[in-house]
């Protein structure tokens, strides 16, 4: 899930993907027609949400770039509803780091993501621009990349489809057996607010969105917000807590995640939610790190599912692997912020 997006064509007659099981039954041919054929654009949630998201707010707002203090990189892989065949899997891979010479930041984001019969790999950049206040620091940023989306028609059956056959033929106009192929570039712009205690962060992807043009369709996506708050509250000289919330919304639909996690010396552990009432709410996820030294840091979280679905679909894994430099790059001028250990 990396964005909300839709898939437009004159008619559009198919679908039942083959890897889209509930317990032991395959979704029926018939609904998924339905729904396919009453509707020219086909909506789905794709927009990714880390249980784990404190803990990588570079993913989500780009103009925290450099606000690790020093070279940093962050790798993320994700297996969500792990009992359905074709679950989704997301990998991700950011490194970013100051520019205190032009007081800013700058990054680059790798991710490879599997939704079924739809693979994306993505790559961006990114630059933002830091001001220091009386309150705290500001900071304006933006990104920019390509996105190459790849769908498996042999991932889909028809309704008329003829597939006891050596060569599997859909009997579709639009659907052929094979692979699309298209690439689109894909930018962000972001703004940060952060201090000793706050960080708040608002990035919208896709502003003007670009279609992917397949051969005998348009596949397209819809601008996407995120919303990143965390709060620290230091309880004593040991125990600090963190509080996050992450909203993504293409303002029809709406998710979020909300997590706590407390950390003693190099251990922390928490608890996260995802959803926010009976249509969204998601799962209940647990949170364990550990801070190996002053540059590793290693996470792992699991996610109990709380929908009425949760018996097909609980069971998702998250490992997140941190690193930091931890050390002054020669980027021109000395940081202004001191490294806190504290820090996840």
């Amino acid at each position: 899930m990396r964005e909300w997006s839709h898939l437009k064509s004159g008619v559009l007659h198919l679908v039942s993907p083959k890897s889209i099981i509930f317990g032991n039954m395959r979704l029926p041919v018939i609904i998924m027609t339905i729904l396919c054929t009453s509707v020219v654009g086909l909506f789905s949630q794709r927009a990714s949400i880390s249980t784990m998201s404190m803990m990588n707010p570079y993913e989500y707002v780009q103009a925290y770039g450099g606000f690790d203090r020093s070279l940093s990189a962050t790798m993320m892989y994700r297996s969500q509803w792990s009992p359905l065949t074709g679950s989704p899997k997301y990998f991700h891979l950011n490194a970013h780091l100051p520019v205190y010479l032009f007081d800013g930041g700058m990054g680059v984001i790798f991710e490879n993501e599997q939704l079924g019969a739809e693979r994306n790999n993505l790559v961006k950049v990114s630059y933002n621009m830091v001001f220091n206040t009386q309150w705290g620091y500001f900071s304006a940023g933006a990104s920019a990349g390509i996105n190459q989306k790849n769908i498996d028609g042999n991932a889909f059956i028809t309704p008329s489809g003829i597939y006891n056959e050596p060569v599997p033929e859909h009997n579709d106009p639009i659907l052929n057996v094979g692979g699309y192929n298209a690439t689109a570039p894909v930018w962000s712009i972001s703004g940060l607010f952060k201090n000793d205690f706050l960080t708040a962060g608002l990035q919208i992807d896709n502003l003007v969105p670009f279609d992917y043009q397949f051969n005998d369709f348009e596949y397209g996506g819809n601008p996407v917000s995120s919303i990143f708050l965390s709060h620290q509250f230091e309880i004593n000289d040991e125990l600090l807590l963190s509080s996050t919330a992450l909203v993504r919304t293409n303002v029809k639909i709406w998710q979020s995640n909300i997590s706590a996690v407390l950390k003693y010396g190099n251990i922390f552990g928490g608890i996260a939610m995802r959803g926010y009432s009976g249509n969204s709410l998601e799962s209940f996820g647990i949170i364990s790190g550990l801070n190996f030294n002053n540059h590793y840091t290693i996470a792992y979280s699991y996610d109990l599912g709380l929908s009425a679905l949760r018996n097909s679909t609980e069971g998702s894994h998250e490992i997140i692997l941190k690193y930091n430099l931890n050390k002054i790059l020669n980027t021109g001028l000395p940081p202004r912020i001191i490294y806190n250990p504290r820090d996840l």
